[in-house]
């Protein structure tokens, strides 16, 4: 299934210079090709961006759970999380809201919590993530 892109696209030279501090503080040697991460790879994986603020929903590689987050910068943010995951994450989409929204989540989504601020991507979390993204 596609991501669903709620926002409208923006320059995205800010997470090209997230990604390179990023890729520094993690000693990513560049002349290592076994380590490269391209701008045009973060793109591809995160396409649209936003100057928020958002409540975003990323889910995991083999959707089986979702990360329900907020940020005003989520090209840097998604860059971030994508940097941090061996598997590429996918932008299931983002509804306006900051961290009273984004708290409001965690709560409905409680019961179905794995870990932090990830939740279990069962059916009725899906339906819920869904009818919030066609609702905006």
């Amino acid at each position: 299934m596609a991501a669903i892109a709620l926002t409208p696209p923006v320059d995205l030279s800010e997470a090209d210079e997230a990604m390179a501090r990023l890729l520094k503080a993690a000693e990513v040697d560049p002349a290592e090709p076994s380590q490269w991460v391209s701008a045009d790879s973060i793109r591809a994986w995160f396409p649209d961006a936003t100057v928020g603020p958002v409540v975003y929903f990323l889910a995991s590689n083999d959707r089986q759970f979702v990360k329900v987050g907020t940020t005003k910068r989520l090209a840097a943010r998604l860059t971030e999380y994508q940097i941090a995951n061996p598997l590429p994450l996918e932008l299931l989409g983002t509804v306006p809201g900051s961290f009273t929204e984004e708290r409001e989540w965690h709560g409905r989504l409680a019961e179905y919590k794995h870990q932090g601020e990830w939740f279990h991507l069962v059916d009725p979390v899906y339906r819920m993530v869904m009818d919030a993204l066609h609702n905006v």
